[in-house]
């Protein structure tokens, strides 16, 4: 089998944290069918050139192709198609006089992704897929709106992927899409990345304090993600002893660092930027806790990340994550909002966790598996041409 994925939310030398559990699922998926990556760069004369980036690359045995389309503003967001769609029709182009024709164009963002995969694969006889992430996808969530073109592209497209139950809701109740043309599949994790290791193993590899209790929030710095949450949380612990790292980048890097400022937090939580996604389980396993406090989630591959590594989890009950975490066993739930924030983290902090049991059950959930599920998708589709 043949599958293109088309996304814009892939790793480049330019962006190199860019919708990493993208290419995680397209690395687990190579081991099923043949498989090329389509990641469209959007492009301004002068000002966006992605210059840095090659039009095509070969990373841990995939091609990746990286066609440029025009960048338009939030306007004339929906005409972003038309270039979008220049863009992948080159690479379909491009691959074809290779010999390799596409049964299956697999989308990781519904518009302008999805929408373009789904016009793009019926002249070319293929069908389309898109994997619906998270509420922002939708143009749902913090200040979003969907627009017209979100909607045409769930019509157009013949499968439909949600990796949570809640998401498969609102597709069903916001935007009329049929149950039977919707699947659900979680994320995952890689187990030859992120497994148990000891604690202090971790922390001298980072250079962290050994015997300080330690909180980590793996996340974009961006309204959903709520992170002052988290801030405000921590300092009302008043637990001089803690110390707290935010792992991640983000537009709202210097209004947080303000707020830790006027909180007197400096040499409590430290925003550490982004960090390469093959050091990330030294930092679960170093923390005692990671947090995630968004307002909104899909299924938030940093939880699976941190239970693979033992590390128990203290999020709000948003998207899959209820799904994943089981009060008392593998983490907390709480509501967000500062003070129940801080409880949890405190209960969590307190708590003698089996970091060995939590690691093998979170390992259980693997890309391989997702990859494994998502052929058996792509089959049952093209069987009903």
């Amino acid at each position: 089998m043949n599958v293109l994925t088309v996304s814009h939310l892939y790793p480049n030398p330019d962006e190199p944290y860019k919708g990493v559990f993208v290419a995680e699922l397209a690395s687990a998926l190579r081991k099923f069918v043949d498989i090329r990556v389509a990641a469209p760069l959007s492009r301004f004369p002068l000002i966006r050139a992605k210059g840095a980036v090659p039009a095509r690359n070969k990373v841990d045995g995939t091609l990746i192709y990286h066609p440029r389309y025009l960048a338009m503003p939030k306007p004339l967001r929906n005409a972003r198609w038309i270039a979008y769609q220049a863009a992948l029709a080159k690479t379909l182009q491009e691959i074809a006089a290779e010999g390799f024709i596409p049964e299956i164009l697999h989308a990781h963002w519904l518009y302008p992704d999805g929408f373009t995969a789904a016009k793009c694969a019926k002249l070319i006889g293929a069908k389309s897929v898109v994997t619906i992430h998270g509420h922002a996808s939708l143009g749902l969530g913090i200040r979003g709106l969907p627009t017209s073109k979100s909607q045409e592209a769930l019509d157009n497209v013949d499968l439909v992927i949600a990796v949570s139950e809640e998401l498969r809701e609102i597709l069903m109740t916001q935007f009329g899409v049929k149950a039977e043309r919707i699947r659900v599949l979680h994320n995952g994790i890689d187990p030859a990345k992120f497994s148990f290791r000891e604690r202090e193993t971790a922390r001298r590899a980072l250079g962290l304090p050994l015997n300080r209790p330690l909180i980590l929030c793996v996340a974009r710095l961006s309204a959903e993600k709520q992170v002052h949450l988290l801030i405000e949380a921590i300092s009302r612990l008043r637990d001089l002893s803690l110390q707290a790292f935010v792992v991640g980048d983000g537009p709202l890097e210097g209004d947080l660092r303000k707020l830790i400022a006027s909180k007197g937090l400096q040499n409590q939580i430290i925003l550490t930027g982004g960090v390469a996604h093959s050091s990330l389980a030294d930092w679960f396993s170093a923390a005692n806790v990671s947090c995630l406090t968004s307002a909104h989630e899909g299924c938030p591959v940093v939880v699976h990340e941190s239970l693979a590594c033992g590390t128990p989890v203290v999020s709000t009950p948003v998207g899959a994550v209820p799904d994943l975490i089981r009060p008392g066993e593998n983490g907390f739930l709480t509501e967000p909002d500062p003070a129940a924030i801080a409880v949890a983290i405190r209960a969590a902090l307190e708590r003698d966790w089996n970091r060995a049991t939590i690691s093998e059950e979170g390992q259980g959930h693997t890309w391989e598996e997702v990859a494994r599920e998502t052929v058996s998708e792509f089959k049952r589709l093209l069987q009903r041409r």
